[in-house]
């Protein structure tokens, strides 16, 4: 446990994040909410699919439910409606002048019995996916503009509140996040003494912080 915490303050002073200047980790929050958004952002995928559809897809799901619930007015499903499973075809065919024919007929299409139903875990599948991504974005956000939710955040893992303001008045959003992922990562213990130490050297370098006990 010592040797980790002797490797942590090792790559901490070579990045010169505790021995340099103060954090300057700006880019790992600013890029990150970028990255999330993305991550969390389905549209693309829905608009794709709904454009295939012929853009039947945004409600295709809730139609589903809708009608299986009795709810929907409509006599067939919605997904024989977007998925038809018998279709009027045309051939054509060359007759005996020499002429080409149109022949009509009633095609059967088994492959959209599959389609419908992979379709509607898609949709639903997205549905999931959203509700997800949504908190998780609105949580990035708010650590990253909300500076006693970051102090709220570290404070679950350290409960020293002197030392916790001290770190988090004198570090960026970014600095934080990647406090937390160290915490989520390392012993508590190791934890706790990075943070007392981070706290007592950045009392040095900024005399503005209110001062914490040293580190025994």
């Amino acid at each position: 446990m010592l040797n980790l915490l002797g490797n942590l303050r090792k790559h901490f002073n070579a990045l010169g994040y505790i021995d340099g200047n103060v954090f300057r980790l700006y880019t790992s929050a600013t890029v990150g909410l970028p990255a999330r958004l993305l991550h969390s952002s389905h549209s693309q995928g829905v608009a794709f699919t709904d454009y295939v559809l012929g853009g039947g897809f945004l409600t295709y799901g809730w139609d589903l439910v809708r009608w299986h619930r009795g709810e929907g007015r409509e006599f067939v499903s919605p997904a024989v409606m977007a998925f038809p499973r018998i279709a009027m075809c045309t051939f054509l065919k060359y007759g005996q002048s020499g002429t080409l024919e149109n022949l009509e007929a009633i095609c059967v299409l088994p492959l959209n019995i599959l389609n419908e139903k992979l379709f509607a875990f898609l949709w639903f599948w997205y549905l999931v996916l959203l509700l997800l991504g949504v908190p998780a974005v609105a949580y990035r956000v708010l650590l990253l503009v909300s500076a006693p939710l970051r102090r709220r955040l570290l404070g679950w893992r350290y409960p020293d509140s002197q030392r916790i303001s001290a770190v988090v008045s004198s570090l960026s959003a970014g600095d934080v996040f990647l406090l937390c992922l160290v915490g989520q990562n390392v012993d508590s213990l190791v934890f706790s003494q990075l943070v007392a130490e981070l706290s007592r050297r950045l009392v040095k370098l900024l005399p503005a912080v209110p001062s914490a006990p040293p580190l025994l």
